[in-house]
């Protein structure tokens, strides 16, 4: 599956945050997202999930046909984003499943199917005993878990993920990018973080958005290099 973004300016109020051109990328290996906070990470993210619009032109390919960010619902079933947002709501881990996935895919087989994944998933992260516990008191790390539980049942071809491993410990660090391998083998997997070790540690791509407001091919070996990557955060 190949994601090519030929042109895309992104930000805010015809404020350009980072102008990417010529980026493609494939599934089969994670792609990491890295860049100091407030440089535009989320808000790329944001952009191709159809959440902010683009700024001017954009010509963005997706499997050889053009992916129109304006297309909310179509785009909801190509791109699944993963980011976090306070839920003051008394809904249970459960109906959150149900009521994100309903929004998308409203009732019938397609929903069953994706509830299902959503139940294994929860399996396999140790939180099938979370479902009946109200969203607002989990813990940090439980609701991460819950938000990349969702994010991943959507089933998209498209998985961005913004800072998933934030508010989660060592083991479950790891226990996420054990999986994230996995799906990134057959989606397209392009996840953002801080932790420069786990990029190290795995194969996959590495870009950042330079202070320049380009996009950049990062090599991995350079990470363990403290002077270089402070000059990628300044």
């Amino acid at each position: 599956m190949n994601l090519n973004i030929n042109t895309l300016r992104i930000g805010y109020d015809d404020k350009e945050l980072a102008h990417i051109v010529d980026l493609s990328l494939q599934s089969g290996e994670i792609h990491y997202l890295i860049g100091r906070n407030g440089i535009g990470k989320s808000t790329l993210f944001k952009t191709l999930a159809g959440i902010v619009p683009s700024i001017g032109h954009t010509d963005i390919q997706w499997e050889g046909r053009e992916l129109d960010l304006t297309l909310g619902r179509d785009l909801a079933h190509t791109v699944s984003y993963m980011h976090r947002y306070p839920v003051h709501s008394r809904i249970t881990v459960l109906e959150f499943y149900q009521i994100a996935l309903k929004q998308v895919e409203g009732m019938g087989i397609e929903l069953r199917a994706k509830l299902d994944q959503a139940m294994a998933l929860s399996k396999r992260l140790g939180i099938e005993g979370l479902h009946d516990r109200y969203i607002p008191s989990l813990s940090d790390g439980e609701y991460q878990k819950v938000l990349i539980t969702l994010c991943l049942s959507r089933a998209c071809p498209i998985i961005l993920l913004d800072e998933p491993l934030n508010h989660l410990d060592p083991p479950a660090q790891e226990e996420m990018m054990v999986l994230f391998k996995e799906y990134a083998r057959e989606h397209l997997l392009w996840m953002s973080t801080h932790f420069l070790e786990k990029i190290q540690s795995t194969k996959g791509r590495t870009l950042a958005i330079s202070k320049e407001n380009m996009m950049i091919s990062v090599d991995n070996q350079i990470l363990s290099d403290k002077v270089l990557v402070a000059d990628l955060y300044r």
